[in-house]
């Protein structure tokens, strides 16, 4: 092919793939290969995990109608959990005085949601017992 008058040197070389590219693109096929190894083990693992909830209270203030439980629920598990009912039961000397729950709409897999439980009752001179009483599979 006849050489154009115009095009230079430079011109020429920069249509071929200098040894950076060939680096940076085998740099990036690596990494790709390893994703897609990743995500098969990941779809491959034969291990079903289920949420695990935890509840920890974080916070206890009086409000004006009350006195508000401030809480974290912390699912451990694998597994996302949806629906989750956080209950909160107040006692004294083996009775209950007083029970609320709410419901958090989804607590993922490895982390952590917050709520709150408003009660009438002040949780300092009563027994107090948070928990996870159920959840639903999203």
């Amino acid at each position: 092919m006849p050489r154009d008058e115009h095009q230079s040197d430079d011109d020429q070389t920069r249509q071929d793939p200098g040894k950076i590219e060939w680096v940076i693109g085998g740099i990036s096929g690596v990494l790709v290969a390893g994703m897609i190894a990743f995500l098969v083990y990941q779809a491959l693992d034969a291990t079903p995990s289920k949420p695990l909830i935890n509840v920890t209270v974080q916070n206890i203030e009086q409000t004006p109608v009350g006195y508000r439980i401030e809480f974290r629920a912390e699912n451990s598990g694998g597994a996302t959990a949806a629906d989750v009912t956080i209950e909160g039961t107040l006692e004294r000397d083996g009775q209950t005085v007083e029970t609320l729950d709410t419901t958090l709409d989804y607590v993922p897999a490895n982390s952590t949601r917050s709520g709150g439980l408003n009660f009438a009752r002040d949780p300092e001179q009563h027994q107090l017992e948070l928990r996870s009483t159920g959840y639903n599979d999203p």
